[in-house]
């Protein structure tokens, strides 16, 4: 049975009647495509290859957003703190990239979670970002 934690934002943009196209799908097999959507997140899926994959459907000006466990916690196959930062300064802006000592959404009580959030630059005259 499915839950309705993945349907709450479908819910808040309808009551706001705002346009909310969202997509829940395979990781492995999805054609995320190429600068086509203002938002794309990473919750709790955070290896290299897929983030820089990822990274590069967002348009320019759009959102890459990126959740999960450190690599300090068992359960962290993701990023030493600056790693992503490192990883996608060419092409965005990096709006926050911290390490919170928190409650996650599952797994153990208590962990790290690095939290990530950068806009994509708009390409320069020269064809490459700003």
């Amino acid at each position: 049975m499915r839950s309705d934690w993945n349907r709450r934002p479908i819910w808040a943009a309808t009551a706001k009647h705002l346009a909310l196209d969202t997509v829940n799908a395979d990781l492995e097999t999805y054609d995320f495509g190429v600068a086509k959507w203002d938002l794309v997140t990473m919750i709790y899926a955070l290896d290299k290859i897929h983030c820089v994959e990822r990274a590069k459907s967002v348009k320019p000006g759009g959102l890459f957003v990126i959740e999960g466990f450190t690599r300090d916690e068992p359960e962290g196959d993701g990023y030493a703190t600056g790693e992503l930062a490192a990883l996608f300064k060419d092409d965005f802006d990096i709006l926050c990239d911290e390490v919170v000592e928190t409650t996650p959404d599952w797994g153990p009580d208590h962990a790290k979670i690095e939290r990530f959030v950068a806009r994509r630059r708009a390409p320069s005259a020269a064809g490459k970002p700003r």
